[in-house]
């Protein structure tokens, strides 16, 4: 189990972390606390969603600064290969940015699956490892012409897909009449990752205590239809390693409710039935639907079981 001594410098680095994306964005709190705690616990890997001037851009600059990293606008004629030779050329690749994600076609992000599913590309059968690579992406939701359907495979390979919500009346404010100037760059220790991994990783849970949660996501229906057509185990692992590292950022040994509620809909909405997903307002429905499941989570007003790393206590 973490030591005291853990928990409080897992405290220290979740601050530290956070307080950087501040330096980049205006509002996006829930963006910037998924962000925050994907990126400690994991290479994860992160689509970006939303309208135009949410920040998305100025992000993934700040990101991109802070590793050694290569982007690649997604343009409609670019191919697999392509994106496999750009990788193999850059040396000691730590994170991988590809923007306007859904403007090339289904088949060359298909070739990427080797690559978001086990962290390795083939190229002219020969092997390349990338076990510690960030994959980030982003993409418009507004309709453009030029938009290409995602394959739900690729779109599962993601750990979140993150929704940039519209800025508030006084978010907006602060950008046009405070003068802030976004950071293009994380002063932050990335060599600490591998410290906070192995403490989170120390996290013992019994899992079938979190099977009231995981069971009612799975069980999920809109209309007469499940949502999920898979077992979502990898969405389920995900949000376990989220809520531990969130209990340990709040200095705890046990997990609540509020380590992983807020994360819900990043995590699953993306991996609904591909049937439910081409449709607009089903989807908009199903994102609803997981809002509110969040809300009701937050407010306790849901009997979840939600389980103790320590002794395998239960709390409401």
């Amino acid at each position: 189990m973490p030591t005291k001594e853990d928990r409080e410098w897992i405290i220290k680095v979740y601050q530290e972390f956070y307080q950087e994306l501040d330096k980049v964005l205006i509002g996006q709190e829930k963006v910037k606390r998924a962000v925050a705690a994907s990126m400690l616990c994991s290479n994860c890997k992160l689509l970006f969603s939303g309208n135009s001037g949410l920040g998305k851009t100025t992000l993934g600059v700040a990101l991109r600064n802070s590793l050694n990293s290569i982007r690649i606008s997604m343009l409609a004629d670019l191919n697999a290969s392509e994106i496999q030779e750009i990788l193999i050329a850059k040396e000691n690749l730590q994170l991988l940015y590809m923007d306007e994600f859904n403007r090339v076609n289904g088949r060359t992000l298909s070739g990427l699956n080797e690559l978001l599913e086990e962290n390795q590309i083939t190229f002219n059968n020969k092997v390349y490892p990338y076990p510690n690579l960030y994959v980030f992406a982003s993409q418009n939701i507004e309709e453009f012409t030029g938009i290409f359907t995602v394959p739900y495979a690729i779109y599962d390979r993601f750990d979140m897909e993150i929704i940039f919500e519209n800025l508030t009346k006084e978010e907006k404010d602060a950008l046009i009449f405070d003068d802030f100037s976004a950071s293009t760059k994380l002063n932050f220790d990335f060599s600490q990752l591998e410290r906070v991994r192995q403490v989170v990783d120390s996290f013992k849970p019994d899992i079938s205590l979190l099977s009231n949660v995981v069971d009612e996501i799975d069980a999920m229906q809109f209309g007469k239809e499940k949502i999920f057509t898979n077992s979502n185990i990898r969405a389920h692992r995900f949000t376990l390693k989220l809520a531990k590292l969130m209990a340990l950022a709040n200095g705890r040994t046990n997990i609540l409710s509020s380590d992983y509620a807020e994360f819900l809909s990043y995590i699953y909405v993306h991996r609904i039935s591909p049937q439910l997903a081409r449709d607009k307002n089903s989807k908009e429905s199903i994102q609803q639907k997981f809002i509110n499941f969040e809300d009701q989570v937050l407010r306790k007003k849901r009997k979840l079981q939600i389980f103790n790393l320590k002794e395998g206590k239960t709390h409401e």
